[in-house]
């Protein structure tokens, strides 16, 4: 991997259910020569230049490796990590409306509790479900979270 010295990159990130585009970053590692048998699942859409890659491994595994410095304050980021985890078929433990509200779900065999944590200085409220052990949903409706808090909800396993 080769770090992108241009002073912005337009990150495209191919996902199973479309596209995400337009994720600004002006720090990138780019790949230039990916493993012989990695399919490329993003690049510079101005260069057109690899900067994520999928591969499948002997053993049936797959990894995807992706040259992009986490910048939490952009939520394209987030869109595109989503998508790349998606592709990888692991689903979303816990799905939040407001992505301002950061959540931990945390099980210890018979018992769960979900964490839902505000940073900022202002109350915000977020819709929230989340998966079961047994990969069902629940849909606790909507949360409220004081600001500058952290909650913590006792969840069904």
């Amino acid at each position: 991997m080769r770090r992108g010295t241009e002073p912005v990159m337009r990150v495209v990130v191919e996902g199973q259910a479309g596209d995400v585009r337009n994720v600004l970053k002006n720090e990138v590692f780019f790949t230039d020569t990916p493993p012989q048998d990695a399919t490329t699942v993003g690049y510079d859409e101005l260069t057109a230049r690899p900067l994520a890659w999928e591969l499948t491994t002997t053993g049936g595994g797959r990894v995807i490796v992706l040259g992009l410095a986490w910048d939490y304050r952009k939520h394209e980021q987030v869109r595109a990590l989503l998508a790349l985890l998606e592709r990888l078929d692991l689903k979303q433990a816990v799905i939040s409306s407001n992505p301002n509200i950061w959540t931990s779900l945390r099980f210890d065999g018979d018992h769960a509790v979900l964490f839902l944590a505000n940073l900022f200085t202002s109350p915000m409220s977020t819709n929230i479900t989340y998966r079961t052990a047994y990969g069902g949903l629940v849909d606790l409706g909507l949360s409220r979270v004081p600001a500058m808090t952290v909650e913590a909800v006792d969840v069904t396993c």
